[in-house]
């Protein structure tokens, strides 16, 4: 596999809670504060639709281009990391995905997730924002073609043209596979990630 990391930091003026609203998607410990079910559809289809070649799979030489949004979290467990999945992910309300994300947290924790429940992803995202660091690249789970690493928020000096000021900024790193995807879309894709998640109003406009 070919693959290729992409890293972007992003300042947050907009996004008060940006991180949390990530993690909702991810860890069922924090709150859901997606205050509509239907941003949650909003959320996967603004970036998945607008970028199909991200919401593929590759079957030994074919590309396969899905049109469901079957979501993967990084779960660490006592046994290393698995990766759960949340099925039809853009039909279900927060809560139901909350819910859902704890109840396969924890059977992969405790050791009981089926192999039914860690297959046919179509994008993964990992976190490592409880622990710290700014960038990682994480491992694409085969045989999807890219996944988001999202660290942990920051307050950092930011010059902003006059003076130093205080600004609230998230490293995301996005790992892809180059025989599907090409350093022009990644990066295509990191700036509007970086763009709307600035900016978190875009998501419910």
């Amino acid at each position: 596999m070919a693959k290729f990391a992409e890293r972007l930091i992003i300042l947050c003026d907009h996004a008060m809670g940006v991180q949390a609203r990530l993690y909702s998607l991810v860890d069922y410990k924090r709150p859901a504060l997606f205050a509509k079910d239907s941003e949650v559809e909003r959320f996967a289809r603004l970036f998945l639709k607008k970028f199909p070649e991200f919401n593929a799979s590759l079957d030994g030489d074919n590309l396969v281009l899905k049109k469901y949004f079957h979501i993967g979290f990084a779960a660490d467990t006592p046994n290393g990391l698995v990766v759960p999945v949340i099925r039809d992910a853009d039909k279900k309300g927060i809560m139901q995905i909350a819910v859902e994300t704890g109840e396969l947290a924890k059977k992969a924790r405790d050791g009981k997730l089926g192999p039914a429940e860690m297959q046919g992803g179509c994008f993964s995202i990992s976190s490592l924002g409880g622990i710290g660091g700014t960038h990682f690249t994480p491992i694409i789970n085969a045989p999807e073609v890219a996944i988001l690493g999202v660290s942990k928020s920051a307050m950092k000096p930011v010059w902003d043209g006059k003076q130093f000021v205080p600004q609230l900024t998230l490293p995301l790193s996005l790992s892809y596979d180059h025989r599907v995807i090409d350093g022009a879309s990644a990066a295509r894709f990191n700036a509007y990630l970086g763009a709307v998640l600035a900016d978190f109003r875009r998501v419910i406009l």
